[in-house]
């Protein structure tokens, strides 16, 4: 009898620990925390870090101890995630992705894509194991190679294309405002783009196909929202581009720049027009002073050709009404320079020039005090260092605060 009793008494036990009986009556509370309150926690703790590292680093432990905190804290972590291609780290970044965290990811770079694998490695360590399909939040995509990697790309048929096949085939419409990247790139592997209307911002290295056909550049043009085009070089890709956008107003060319046939009708809204690198002559300066009557930034290289020519630079700007900040690589004799320097004030709008000498730089700029330009004050600041993306980054800011 007494051993029945006892059994019954430990089987009662049981059963109320089962049934939360014997829970601790705190962690009952925690579960009824409201969102608010762990969003509250999450973030009192994380303000007290000074860096991204461990930043990242207490919103891993802290979504790793408890449940109540967890999905707060993943949605910070994985709202901007970095994807090394072939790491280990792979591995554990898809797994969670697949279970849970793909919905959170807003900004995402996948890091070391480009080449094609020689050797075998597990299929969770590479690009296309991402659930592109569950990324409903995703904003922005950035798609590079290793740094070292960079001289393998000497055609587009070094890439490896499967990437882009994939986020054609999953990529959710309309998610992306942002996308980048340094591959050299042709049209089919941009074809994905064609499904992403509310594009605001797109990095590209893309070249044209032999067969290049109207047909093929339709699936482009598709781009109302397209403020900014950032292009290693100009060609019928980028001018499509540019064409299913009326509204872009920022284009930077890194290497040589030409005027399309239909520069007129798709550089109309251009503000700021970053061509350094290019030697642009009397004619394609024309050009684009004619087709982009809103240019408020213009920066490109002076060539020993304008020596030859009786007009200057500022002869063909000072139809820009609107011109204020202009930059300019110098590559003409110290003649031609100080002529050049003379006839800054043909161009009555400009506030600000720089001149870039190699590493260096002379800044002019325009005092307020004088009444008309003739008459006006111009400052200088001599850069024995330029520090140009600087330069460029407080030239932007002010010209963003001239349109408003």
């Amino acid at each position: 009898m007494g051993k029945s009793r006892s059994k019954k008494v430990k089987a009662s036990q049981r059963k109320a620990t089962r049934t939360g009986v014997k829970e601790d009556p705190g962690a009952k509370a925690l579960l009824r925390l409201p969102p608010n309150i762990v969003q509250r926690i999450v973030e009192e703790i994380v303000l007290q870090v000074s860096n991204i590292k461990e930043y990242r680093r207490q919103l891993a432990i802290l979504a790793q101890s408890s449940r109540q905190l967890q999905a707060e804290a993943e949605r910070r972590l994985y709202e901007r995630l970095t994807f090394p291609v072939g790491a280990t780290s792979a591995v554990t970044i898809v797994k969670t992705l697949r279970s849970r965290t793909a919905p959170y990811v807003q900004h995402l770079l996948i890091q070391g894509y480009g080449v094609r694998w020689t050797h075998k490695i597990s299929t969770f360590r590479t690009a296309t194991a991402l659930p592109f399909n569950l990324m409903t939040s995703l904003k922005s995509l950035n798609v590079f190679s290793h740094d070292s990697d960079a001289d393998k790309f000497q055609t587009t048929a070094d890439v490896d294309t499967e990437l882009f096949v994939q986020l054609e085939k999953e990529l959710p419409t309309d998610t992306l405002r942002h996308f980048g990247s340094s591959l050299p790139l042709t049209i089919p592997s941009l074809r994905f783009l064609g499904k992403q209307s509310n594009l605001e911002v797109l990095i590209i290295n893309c070249f044209e196909d032999r067969d290049i056909s109207q047909e093929s550049l339709k699936v482009l043009k598709a781009h109302p929202r397209l403020r900014e085009i950032h292009a290693r070089q100009m060609n019928h890709v980028v001018s499509s581009i540019m064409e299913g956008a009326p509204d872009v107003q920022l284009l930077t060319v890194s290497l040589e720049f030409w005027s399309p046939s239909n520069w007129d009708s798709c550089a109309q809204n251009l503000i700021k027009l970053d061509i350094m690198d290019s030697y642009p002559d009397k004619r394609v300066l024309r050009e684009i002073v004619k087709a982009s009557p809103l240019l408020r930034f213009l920066m490109f290289t002076v060539g020993q050709e304008w020596e030859l020519f009786e007009d200057d630079v500022f002869d063909v700007l000072r139809d820009l009404k609107r011109l204020s900040t202009l930059g300019l690589s110098i590559d003409i004799g110290d003649k031609a320079l100080q002529d050049l320097i003379g006839n800054c004030t043909k161009c009555k709008p400009l506030e600000v020039l720089l001149l870039k000498v190699g590493n260096r730089g002379i800044e002019l700029s325009r005092e307020p005090e004088g009444q008309r330009v003739n008459e006006a004050r111009w400052g200088s600041v001599t850069f024995d260092k330029l520090d140009f993306p600087q330069w460029i980054a407080e030239q932007d800011l002010r010209i963003a605060a001239l349109q408003y």
